[in-house]
């Protein structure tokens, strides 16, 4: 029933009663017709056929008769019998005003059917049944008797009955309802050709007519509502003549016949209707949630819901109305209800066809549900209404937040790794990058993967079925793939990748989509091959070799020759192992050709490797140039290169021949032993090796300090001080790039004893970047000058600053390390110039090595204590800084505790390199504001500063500063903590104190927010929220007594928490959870309201005032606005303020003194007063009688207890309150 419609119809009714009998004005009662208007009853003709005739009608009689008419209603009744047409049926008391008229009042009656148009409601036909006086022309009763004007009556009634969809029925009130009459129009809808047929076949009975399953039901409702009211309404199903049914809508009303009462009724066949709501009803009923009908009002009122909808929500529709009045906004999570509200605003405005949104509730029984809900709004006469599609989603929200934790430790993994993050989807081949470390210059999104990447050239050759299989693998069904593949991106050098495939699946089923991570493993090769390549390549070094070369066996090159094979091979030069293996064979003896052939030959080797044997040695004599002949061991050690996966060889000779000279002594006679004189070595040879002996040593030495020493000072010393010996060098300097002074200088040097040091001509020179010395050197490993004469024609500067430096000959190896400014390692004026420089350059080799382990080293040690992304310490090494330090030796202690707000929010927002530069611009705003002091990030959002003697003013001032700059910041930035301490430092309380206050402006974020954590249980704030406004929390007065004059002095607020059955729960049994969840503060000012209402109702019932005091917790005094809050509450209700005492407990004495002293100031500037509350409940903190500014202490029970009997607690008492009155503070005493 659109009861809207039925009132706005009334308004027009009385505004036409108004206009056409008071005013008598004949335009405006003409402008309520509708241009078809019919009527009858209401002229000398019975009938008006149209507008005009109504005209013309009215017209006269208003003008025959203009005096004005009172009228009232004694029944108005209207019924909506179809879209936009309504039936009005009244009894209306008609009486002329004339003073001197004595006309008795008339009874006016009259159906009308009024059809709503564009212009507003409007007569479409209207019948009166009875005159409302007999002088009144218009409806004179004497000119209407006659059977003529009868005949025109049933006539005109016949025509309004056929606008009804139905018909009329009647049937005493008795018993089964005897027929008291049925007319034409509903027999014709029933299919009976007479009354009399329609008699025979329900037995003259109206119920017979009722559907045998809707019988008891129409009684019962007619019956119910006879007993209040004169009128019913009910629907059931009516039969027809052929056996079957209609639906009809039966409204009807007792009415008194000469045979006693009667009851009439209107039926409207509502089939249709009716049939359709059962298709919904199946439709709603099978759809997997729920379909409801809402208000579109501030609490999203429930209009109509289906079983499904009341299932979702877990009330039954009675529960619903009562407890929650059903108002949908009571069970929705507070923090979704903005987001729910701009979406329906959004699509109301834009007038979207249909909108949807996901929101959280919780059901009555405490659950949590995540629905999907989609609808459209329909206008229903003035006002629009929701009609919706409920879908219950929880499964699939606790899937998408499980993994959105798994991508967040994803995430956490990557900020340590440093990894690309990519989701490939394998249907369509295209891989979206979630995540790209800074420096890397990748697109979003890369398609047809994978070979659009081989054929950009972005694999290397070597790996591209390697590449393939890997994508292959997962496409194949397999969970996970992993390799390491040599990529780049296009025009860049070629970085070694691990990429890891990881399919997605979810309850056992891969969703098509894959995970990928790609780790840049580059330095870990290399490091992994130095390694690998200094250890063969120094060991075969190291064991006297006489030469050696460098072999790609897959390349077929060998470079890097030294040694005696520098004779015969240019090292500068490549060769085929082939060539190389060839010109060695020339240096061994015809008879060992064989057997070197066998071990060494190209095939040999390759056979070798496939059976895994990777070294191989064999002894051989040699022929030296002067055609003598020495034993000497060839040694060959295989590698795999991990860099670029090439096998790889150190291949190296050492001169055995003493060792074979000696081991051929103990041989009694050659003659014996068939030895040939090739194996006897005369004593000049042996007196030949003694510079070979001499270097042997060197080695040694230099092997055992180098590994021992790490890359310092007086490792750079050692080495000149050797090499100057070895080479008898005039100098051996050691140039590096010094960046304070913007040159090279010489950090190391050797002198030879009787020779001047070059170290400050070298300085002198003031040789920069890019000067013609470096240029010397650019791009060049090993720089031989024999004689410096050779620039003085093309390199002039060289030349001349040489000449400044007494150098003559010049030697020089450049040291790189890394991406560092390289080290030239130089000898200059050597006793022998063309002396073999092969100790010289090993030596070089060797120190470059170690340098680069030592950065490496070093970069790894960094990382293990500070955060890559920031560079930060990390929370390793805040444990370890915590654990060495003695913090009470310290002056002063200030920390700060901060944690970014909704930062997994902002990745979700704009995506992880935005999430970057949040955390990058924190730890630099951190470092802007406290350059020297400690600095932690403790985890992905979480930073920490450690302040060491640091004062209060300098401390405060730049957390100011800091809050200021993060103030412009998306989310308000950053949730701040802190706290300072100069007397009795204890590190633990300061840093739970920071993070308490970090936590209570954090609360602030979440209130403002649709924003959930392990800080925030929205689900529990709900509960509370529900409980205070269903009056679950109840506060009550304790009075306080002066002792002296015995009368009440003033008043404590307590408060309980009584459930439904009543049961009390006392405040120790709930406070300690929601001060652990920082939800107390709802209870501290649910409270404090409830005190100024109570004081505000005292003053208006003319009522005595007195104090009240009301305790708060230190997290709700702690809030920065606190006593802005205080203020609002109070003025609200217009209280004084000093009647108000604010309770702080001794707790409070935990936290930074000049946070107390502010907090305390705060208040008692505000007007409050201040009650110092439970002194003595545990270890008094004194102190807090010059930090806290308060009027009352309040002494706990334990103090107060027994204390008659005992003289200890007098004497602690007595003090006290004599310290008090000394103080002018207020003291009491509970009990």
């Amino acid at each position: 029933m659109n009861t809207d419609k039925h009132e706005e119809i009334k308004d027009f009714f009385t505004q036409f009663n108004t206009v056409y009998f008071k005013e008598r004005d004949i335009q405006k009662t003409l402008s309520f017709l509708d241009k078809d208007i019919f009527a009858f009853g209401i002229t000398e003709t019975d009938i008006v056929h149209n507008f005009e005739e109504m005209k013309t009608m009215i017209t006269k009689e208003i003008e025959n008769n203009p005096s004005s008419y009172s009228y009232d209603f004694e029944y108005l009744k209207i019924f909506t019998i179809a879209k936009n047409l309504f039936l009005l049926i009244c009894i209306s008391n008609i009486k002329k005003e004339c003073p001197d008229s004595n006309e008795p009042p008339a009874n006016f009656r009259a159906s009308i059917i009024i059809k709503e148009t564009e212009k507003g409601y409007k007569f479409s036909a209207i019948h009166v049944s009875v005159p409302i006086h007999a002088s009144n022309i218009f409806l004179d009763l004497n000119k209407k008797i006659g059977n003529i004007h009868l005949n025109a009556q049933h006539t005109a009634l016949d025509l309004l009955n056929s606008s009804v969809p139905g018909g009329m029925i009647g049937g005493y009130y008795k018993e089964n309802f005897p027929l008291y009459f049925v007319n034409d129009q509903l027999l014709k809808k029933l299919g009976y050709k007479s009354q009399e047929e329609f008699i025979e076949d329900t037995g003259g009975l109206v119920i017979n007519g009722i559907h045998p399953e809707d019988r008891d039901h129409v009684c019962k409702v007619v019956e119910a509502s006879l007993k209040l009211k004169e009128e019913y309404e009910v629907e059931y199903r009516m039969k027809k003549s052929n056996g079957s049914y209609i639906w009809v809508l039966d409204r009807g009303r007792l009415v008194q016949t000469e045979n006693g009462p009667v009851i009439v009724s209107i039926c409207f066949d509502i089939t249709e209707k009716v049939q359709l709501q059962q298709n919904i009803k199946t439709i709603t009923d099978n759809i997997p949630g729920g379909v409801y009908k809402l208000k579109f009002d501030e609490d999203f009122t429930v209009i109509y819901g289906n079983d499904g909808f009341y299932k979702l929500y877990g009330y039954t529709p009675e529960e619903m109305k009562i407890l929650l009045g059903n108002k949908l906004i009571a069970v929705t999570f507070p923090e979704d209800i903005s987001k729910v509200k701009a979406i329906l605003k959004n699509a109301f405005e834009n007038k979207l066809k249909n909108f949807e949104f996901e929101k959280r509730i919780t059901t009555k029984n405490g659950e949590v549900r995540s629905l999907l809900t989609k609808g459209v709004f329909v206008k229903e006469g003035d006002e629009y209404i929701i009609n919706s599609i409920v879908i219950d989603i929880s499964d699939r929200k606790a899937i998408e937040d499980k993994l959105k934790f798994n991508q967040a430790k994803l995430k956490l993994a990557m900020n340590s790794t440093k990894c690309i993050i990519f989701e490939y989807d394998l249907d369509s081949k295209t891989l979206t990058h979630l995540r790209i470390p800074p420096g890397n210059e990748i697109p979003g999104i890369i398609y047809n993967v994978p070979e659009s990447r081989i054929k950009n050239n972005e694999i290397h050759p070597d790996h591209i079925e390697t590449y393939r299989e890997l994508y292959n693998s997962v496409l194949d069904g397999n969970p996970r793939s992993c390799g390491t593949i040599k990529t780049r991106l296009k025009n860049t050098k070629y970085k070694w990748t691990k990429i890891k495939l990881n399919n997605i699946i979810i309850n056992g089923i891969p969703t098509r989509k894959v995970i990928g991570i790609v780790e840049d493993i580059t330095e870990h090769q290399e490091f992994q091959f130095l390694n690998l390549f200094n250890s063969t390549l120094k060991k075969a070094l190291l064991e006297d070799s006489m030469g050696y070369a460098y072999i790609d066996l897959s390349e077929d090159k060998v470079s890097n020759i030294s040694g005696t094979w520098q004779k015969y091979l240019d090292k500068d030069l490549e060769y085929t192992y082939t060539y190389f293996f060839k010109k060695m064979l020339t240096l061994v003896h015809p008879e060992d050709k064989e057997k070197i052939k066998h071990a060494f030959s190209k095939e040999n080797v390759i056979k070798n490797i496939a059976m895994g044997k990777l070294e191989e040695s064999v002894e051989f004599r040699a022929i030296k140039e002067n055609k003598e002949i020495i034993w000497c061991l060839i040694n060959m050690k295989i590698i795999n290169n991990p860099i670029s996966g090439n096998r790889e060889a150190i291949v190296y000779t050492k001169n055995i021949d003493i060792y074979k000279s000696l081991k051929c002594s103990y041989v009694p006679s050659i003659a014996q032993t068939n030895l040939k004189n090739d194996y006897i070595i005369d004593m000049e040879t042996l007196r030949s090796e003694a510079k070979f002996n001499n270097l042997e040593n060197i080695l040694i030495d230099f092997k055992r300090t180098t590994e021992n020493s790490p890359v310092n000072d007086d490792l750079f010393q050692y080495l000149t001080n050797i090499l100057g010996k070895y080479y008898k060098a005039a100098h051996v300097s050691i140039m590096k790039y010094d960046e304070s002074l913007h040159q090279y200088i010489c950090a190391f040097e050797y002198c030879q004893p009787g020779k001047s040091s070059n170290k400050k001509h070298w300085n002198d020179l003031k040789i920069r970047k890019g000067s013609d010395w470096e240029i010397l050197h650019k791009d060049k490993k090993i720089i031989k000058i024999n004689d410096i004469e050779v620039l003085k024609n093309n390199d002039i500067v060289n030349y001349l600053n040489f000449v400044k430096l007494d150098i003559q000959s010049y030697f020089s190896v450049t040291i790189e390390a890394f991406h560092q400014d390289s080290l030239y390692l130089i000898l200059d004026n050597l006793e022998s110039p063309s002396v073999n420089i092969g100790f010289f350059e090993l030596v070089s080799y060797v120190i470059e090595s170690k340098i680069k382990d030592e950065i490496l080293k070093n970069k790894f040690s960094f990382l293990d204590y500070h955060d890559m992304l920031t560079g930060l310490s990390n929370h390793k090494s805040f444990v370890e800084y915590k654990w060495n330090r003695s913090f009470h030796n310290y002056a002063s202690l200030g920390l700060i505790t901060s944690d970014i707000n909704g930062l997994k929010q902002l990745n979700d927002k704009y995506g992880p390199l935005f999430g970057d530069e949040m955390i990058i611009k924190t730890a630099h705003i951190f470092k802007k504001y406290f350059p020297e002091e400690k600095l932690f990030r403790l985890s992905g959002d979480e930073f920490l500063v450690v302040c060491e003697n640091i004062d209060n003013e300098t401390f405060i001032r730049n957390i100011d500063n800091i809050k200021l700059e993060f103030s412009n910041f998306e989310n308000r930035g950053l949730s701040i903590g802190y706290s300072w301490a100069d007397d009795e430092i204890d590190f633990d309380v300061l840093h739970k104190n920071a993070e308490e206050l970090m936590y209570i402006d954090k609360q602030k974020y979440y209130q403002n927010t649709n924003f959930t954590s392990k800080h925030y249980r929205p689900a529990l704030l709900q509960k509370l929220l529900a409980e205070i406004k269903n009056n679950e929390y109840h506060v009550f007065l304790q009075p306080m007594i002066d002792l002296k004059t015995k009368k009440l002095s003033g008043t404590e607020a307590l408060i309980r928490h009584i459930n439904s059955d009543g049961v009390i729960t006392p405040p120790i049994k709930f406070i300690p959870l929601l001060e652990k969840e920082r939800l107390i503060r709802y209870i501290d000012f649910f409270v404090f309201e409830e005190v100024c209402k109570t004081l505000h109702r005292w003053k208006s019932e003319g009522k005595k005032l007195v104090p009240i005091s009301l305790n708060f917790s230190r997290n709700t005094l702690l809030e920065s606005d606190f006593v802005k809050t205080l203020k609002i509450i109070a003025a609200k209700y217009n209280v004084l303020r000093s009647l108000i005492e604010i309770e702080i407990t001794e707790t409070i004495g935990e936290i930074d003194t000049k946070i107390i002293s502010n907090i305390s100031k705060e208040i008692k500037n505000a007007g409050f007063t201040i009650a110092l509350d439970d002194f003595g409940s545990k270890y008094s903190n004194i102190s807090l009688f010059t930090t806290l500014e308060f009027d009352t202490l309040k002494l706990d029970r334990s103090l107060v207890e027994k204390l008659q009997v005992s003289s200890e607690k007098k004497i602690i008492v007595r003090s006290v309150i004599n310290m008090c009155k000394e103080m002018n503070v207020r003291t009491v005493g509970k009990e």
